[in-house]
């Protein structure tokens, strides 16, 4: 839930299945959602989808592309990114160490 709220303050746009968070909330159920996308990774059927292109300006005039993923990708990306950071803090903090056997 909380990487939900994380990428829903984001306030992004819909990827290439055209789903936005209302579409989520009102259609689906943020926990049907979820449970349907931990059913997925569980059963290992999960597949990232495309990422819809969009171009945007750049400050001399031209433009560049930009890729928006679903919501479903931005969820597992900020899901992914925090256990990371969090398990990186532990392992170097050094808490997770053990103490060598003695013989």
């Amino acid at each position: 839930m909380f990487a939900y709220r994380l990428v829903r303050a984001n306030k992004g746009s819909p990827g290439v299945d055209g789903m936005d968070f209302e579409d989520i909330e009102q259609k689906i159920g943020i926990e049907k959602f979820l449970s349907e996308l931990a059913q997925d990774l569980k059963a290992k059927t999960y597949h990232p989808s495309a990422v819809r292109r969009v171009m945007i300006p750049k400050a001399d005039g031209t433009e560049r592309p930009f890729g928006i993923p679903t919501i479903r990708d931005q969820l597992l990306t900020v899901r992914y990114c925090t256990l990371s950071s969090n398990g990186s803090k532990r392992r170097s903090s050094g808490r997770t160490r053990t103490a060598p056997r003695k013989m």
